[in-house]
């Protein structure tokens, strides 16, 4: 059965795809986040319980040690979507190491770390997991401090948490295998790119999807690290989807408007990226700023490769590290890329075009008669939320996946393909 989204408030809900500063900016407009009116989540959401001692998953010595931390915090702490299939959802929360598919035999290009964005567990970056793992690397999926429990658990994170967690699981690798590549989506780009500038790091070559090195409302979010003491939540809404924080507290922002300060403080110090450096984006993307993305990172890196999708005509741009790529698709009927889509594969059990979840839910401009009809129906349009007000034929939802991801694997073998001779095995100790 599809588990789709519906809700009868317009301001502070419906977070996937919507920029967090938007959020920011609805609650300063309701005053305080506790006030709204419509359906309130469970008040269990809103504790911290999972993520107090948050450097004890950096205390072990290998992966294995670190996935199985990370699990006792989700079997101890987390509060189900559905209890019926909790054990279901911690699986897909929790991190876990790919192996290189059999084809590979004992070649080992790597390992491969993927890091999801905020407000996600580690299941968002499954489908780049499963590309490495084909493709003859150990891809190891990340749950970032404070997520996959509670929302309240973001309460108790600060962005060095973060970037720690990365950096252990980076030194771990290293000690296996000299190739290490990074791969972030949002947030996790930024936590990635921190990592990757650190003096004599052994990351060597960094994918960003989609990241927050621009935020569409800035000047907003960079209120945040001020304004979380006295507006502590900027969505208090039930959960929608199984796999993704609803509710947000205003401090998640501020930790992320943190980081993203340090890692450009950190950019501005090293001068340079040296290593291969690739950016993946939609330039319908409301919650960033692709444009200066691109620029960031075009002025950043010495080796860059920027990939970007498009619904609408655009003029041409002027650099050759530049591809675009129409984003429209007939079947799935697919217009554009929303800021959650475009590392996301079509038959994803759960975002995908048949999986088990459907973004209907009710946004600014957007009334519930079109959420239903969302729902109800055997096939919808996927677009992104600024377009869904307008009037159309037939049922619309939030963009979830790309329908192109097959043609993104092999732009991104053209990038990997880059990387320097590997050795033929990877250290015993994995």
């Amino acid at each position: 059965m599809r588990i789709t989204q519906r809700h009868t408030r317009k301001s502070l809900l419906s977070t996937r795809g919507a920029p967090a500063a938007v959020l920011v900016q609805s609650a300063l407009l309701v005053s305080c986040a506790a006030t709204q009116p419509g359906p309130q989540a469970n008040p269990e959401i809103f504790e911290p319980a999972g993520w107090f001692d948050i450097d004890r998953s950096l205390r072990g010595s290998s992966f294995d040690d670190y996935v199985t931390d990370v699990r006792q915090r989700l079997e101890k702490a987390r509060l189900p979507f559905n209890p019926a299939r909790a054990m279901v959802e911690i699986d897909r929360a929790a991190p876990v190491q790919l192996e290189p598919v059999a084809a590979c035999g004992d070649a080992v290009n790597g390992i491969a770390i993927l890091v999801h964005g905020l407000s996600d567990t580690a299941y968002a970056m499954y489908d780049m997991a499963r590309y490495f793992a084909s493709r003859c690397y150990v891809a190891r999926t990340v749950l970032l401090p404070g997520h996959g429990t509670r929302a309240g658990d973001l309460l108790v994170t600060e962005h060095t948490d973060w970037t720690d967690t990365i950096r252990h699981l980076v030194k771990q690798a290293a000690a296996e295998h000299e190739h290490i590549t990074l791969v972030g989506f949002s947030l996790g780009a930024v936590v990635t790119t921190s990592v990757a500038l650190d003096d004599n790091s052994p990351v060597d070559a960094l994918i960003a999807i989609s990241p927050a090195f621009e935020l569409s409302q800035w000047r907003l979010a960079k209120l945040t690290p001020y304004l979380h003491w006295l507006y502590k939540w900027i969505d208090r809404g039930p959960t929608a989807d199984a796999l993704r924080y609803e509710a947000m507290p205003t401090k998640a922002i501020a930790e992320l408007v943190k980081a993203l300060h340090a890692m450009k403080k950190r950019m501005r110090t090293v001068g340079e990226l040296k290593m291969p450096w690739m950016l993946v984006q939609s330039l319908d993307d409301a919650t960033i700023a692709p444009d200066q993305n691109r620029d960031f990172v075009l002025n950043s890196a010495s080796d860059a490769t920027v990939l970007e999708y498009y619904s609408l005509p655009l003029p041409e741009i002027d650099d050759l590290r530049v591809t675009r790529l129409n984003s429209t698709h007939d079947l799935p009927r697919v217009d554009a890329l929303s800021h959650a889509s475009v590392h996301i594969a079509p038959d994803n059990p759960h975002y995908g075009h048949e999986g088990e979840y459907r973004i209907c839910g009710t946004v600014d401009g957007r009334d519930l008669s079109d959420a239903q009809r969302c729902e109800m129906a055997e096939t919808v349009l996927y677009s992104v939320w600024a377009r869904l007000p307008l009037a159309r034929p037939e049922p619309a939802a939030l963009s979830s996946f790309n329908p192109h991801f097959d043609e993104l694997m092999m732009r991104m073998d053209t990038f990997m393909s880059t990387m320097p001779p590997v050795p033929t095995e990877v250290s015993s100790e994995r």
